[in-house]
């Protein structure tokens, strides 16, 4: 599956198009982060991973897979440590797109981490 997201990111990148236009933005950022998300391992906070571990050892059913569902319910929150916004500036920078220079900045930036979702505190001045 990685290697297909490569190859449409790749094609993406090397298109002609006004990357101005949101809809052009957004495609190639929805891409990166589901090649990104496509990892088969991830960093995680020592609370986040008490709770996957205590979520599947309570639910073995779900065979360690982490759906929509899950993450709302244990209120987990995935996050690119690189923003995808970052990854692709590069690439659209690049003046060498090649299909292995894409893969070496998608490879090289692709770390995702599980974190707790935490409901912050709204301050007003008055």
């Amino acid at each position: 599956m990685k290697e297909d997201l490569i190859r449409i990111i790749h094609a993406l990148v090397n298109l002609d198009v006004d990357w101005n236009l949101s809809t052009n933005k957004y495609g190639l950022s929805n891409y990166i982060a589901k090649f990104s998300l496509a990892n088969t391992t991830y960093l995680a906070s020592s609370r986040a991973h008490e709770r996957l571990q205590e979520h599947f050892m309570m639910n073995p059913q779900h065979n360690n897979i982490m759906r929509r569902r899950h993450r709302k319910k244990l209120n987990l929150m995935f996050e690119h440590v690189i923003p995808v916004k970052l990854i692709m500036a590069e690439l659209r920078s690049m003046t060498d797109k090649s299909l292995n220079n894409v893969r070496v900045v998608l490879e090289s930036s692709s770390y995702v981490v599980i974190l707790i979702a935490m409901k912050t505190a709204h301050w007003t001045l008055k």
